[in-house]
């Protein structure tokens, strides 16, 4: 997903005096947007991260990216990738042997209770968190998730199956055009990157 940066504004406050710049104008226009961009890039992607509640900024740089296409006179922003892995964001998980059992194709029958005739009965739903983490500025747990005793990876089993999944946080390309990142992009675009590029074409228009 990406936002992305017109100049339509601008074309429609200076008209004529840009054509006859021609050349010179679109030149310092483009100009103004590469560094607008640049500013604006920052705080989009510090809003992003307090947004998703990612641990390190450098992940959010590390899946983002700005460029500017000169010709169409566009500064885009683009985010990239799927969803996070839980270990990006903050968390807390149990360490109990118990629910290392969840997972053990050999040892989960010490899960399961016995009838009046000994035999097993079916394993215990355990919908217990084990594992929490803070995701989108709250804290929340993941029901039958825990810590792989075998792989330390965070999991989740599969309602009603028996098969394991890791779990995934917010992704970047849908939180980019959503929320406080939106907000924050709608606030300053005009501000730091309209400002840049008038600033360049004002220079270049005649003193009275």
């Amino acid at each position: 997903m990406r936002i992305e940066i017109q100049t339509d504004a601008v074309l429609a406050r200076f008209g004529g005096a840009i054509d006859m710049m021609s050349a010179n104008a679109r030149q310092e226009m483009a100009r103004g947007l590469a560094r607008g961009g640049e500013k604006l890039r920052t705080p989009v992607r510090r809003a992003l991260k307090v947004q998703t509640s990612v641990k390190r900024y450098g992940t959010i740089v590390a899946n983002t990216r700005g460029w500017l296409d000169a010709g169409a006179l566009r500064y885009t922003i683009e985010a990239s990738g799927k969803g996070l892995p839980l270990s990006e964001f903050p968390h807390k998980a149990s360490r109990s042997k118990l629910l290392a059992l969840r997972w053990s194709a050999k040892e989960h029958w010490r899960l399961q209770k016995r009838d009046s005739s000994g035999r097993f009965g079916a394993l215990p739903a355990l919908n217990d968190a084990g594992v929490s983490a803070t995701m989108w500025m709250k804290k929340r747990g993941f029901a039958r998730s825990f810590v792989h005793p075998d792989r330390g990876q965070l999991m989740q089993r599969v309602p009603g199956k028996r098969s394991l999944r890791k779990i995934y946080g917010p992704s970047l390309p849908k939180e980019l055009t959503i929320g406080r990142t939106e907000q924050t992009f709608q606030q300053s675009a005009r501000s730091i990157v309209m400002n840049e590029i008038e600033k360049r074409l004002l220079r270049l228009l005649p003193r009275s």
